[in-house]
């Protein structure tokens, strides 16, 4: 079994693994297909659509390519406009599929998060404290909602959700 951690800055297959694996699965993440949302609570990383576009490549060498749109930030990146967006996005890049997953906030990620929250959206913080109230994931509404929205779009615009 192969697992891939590192590939270079334009994500590229190394040349010496080309042509030489099969039952390999490749999945980039992006929590927003929004520039200016993802250069704030991703600054280093590639921009959404960027990271999207190298998929074709490891497609073309026989690999199952995917996105993982995760995690969801809620009242950012979870309406239903762009979600919709996100798995059109996946239909129009011909992926193999595609997966969800809502924002969770451990005691470490909660700090770094809100503090890009106080920074940009302050306005969004009485949402999250009523929505997270003292839990790593936001409560079973908000999940059921999300997780119903993002079924009927998969379906509507025929994208495998989930890998399997």
């Amino acid at each position: 079994m192969l697992y891939l951690w590192w590939v270079n800055e334009r994500a590229v297959l190394p040349v010496d693994l080309r042509g030489r694996v099969s039952g390999v699965l490749v999945t980039v993440s992006v929590s927003t297909l929004d520039d200016e949302q993802a250069r704030l609570f991703e600054p280093v990383a590639p921009k959404p659509l960027d990271r999207i576009a190298v998929l074709e490549e490891f497609r073309e060498q026989g690999m199952m390519a995917g996105i993982a749109y995760m995690p969801l930030l809620p009242y950012i990146s979870d309406t239903p406009d762009m979600l919709e967006a996100m798995v059109k996005t996946a239909r129009d890049q011909g992926v193999d599929y595609v997966f969800f997953s809502h924002l969770t906030l451990d005691s470490g990620v909660k700090e770094r998060f809100y503090k890009v929250l106080e920074k940009h959206y302050p306005e969004l913080i009485p949402k999250y404290n009523r929505l997270y109230k003292d839990k790593p994931y936001p409560d079973k509404t908000y999940r059921d909602r999300l997780y119903r929205i993002i079924e009927k779009l998969c379906r509507e615009y025929k994208v495998k959700q989930h890998i399997l």
